[in-house]
């Protein structure tokens, strides 16, 4: 796994998955190691095989105990969606994520992410609905003017123009 990150950390990716592959099938009977899985994960996303990241972030996510390695691999799972195009399969991870983990220092860009995710699906109503959301539960907090601002905005490309007064 040494001579994976290796190639990884000299931009290799290619090599970088094909020898994370090869450790993973070597040692199998051992269960799937989450280390080799998520260095496979980062060298397919630098590769921009964005759709096979997000099966394996997903992967390290339902295999690892570790909350904050589950937390981590599936919020790059969603990111990995997103940036692959495919809005509404990042949209739900998003808020599998915002659900599961309440309490994550991250949980309020999943719900920003949740949002522009359906308006990047041109599902304007869903993304306002959401903001509008965010903004009531965090009334007086910073995501509050966040939410507000954003959903004005959001307003704007729906070409709502009569709504998007505060």
């Amino acid at each position: 796994i040494s001579f994976a990150e290796m190639l990884q950390q000299q931009d290799k990716h290619g090599q970088a998955v094909q020898e994370y592959q090869v450790f993973m099938e070597a040692f199998s009977e051992q269960g799937l190691d989450s280390r080799a899985l998520w260095g496979k994960a980062w060298s397919l996303w630098d590769l921009g095989r964005f759709t096979e990241a997000a099966s394996v972030f997903e992967k390290v996510y339902a295999l690892n105990p570790d909350q904050e390695m589950r937390a981590d691999s599936l919020m790059k799972a969603a990111d990995s969606h997103f940036a692959e195009g495919q809005f509404n399969a990042a949209a739900e991870i998003y808020r599998r994520f915002s659900e599961e983990f309440q309490t994550h220092a991250q949980r309020g860009q999943a719900r920003f992410q949740e949002a522009e995710s359906f308006a990047q699906a041109e599902d304007f109503d869903r993304a306002i609905e959401l903001l509008e959301d965010i903004a009531r539960e965090s009334a007086g907090g910073p995501e509050a003017g966040t939410a507000a601002y954003r959903r004005a905005l959001m307003l704007e490309r729906a070409k709502r123009y009569e709504d998007a007064v505060l």
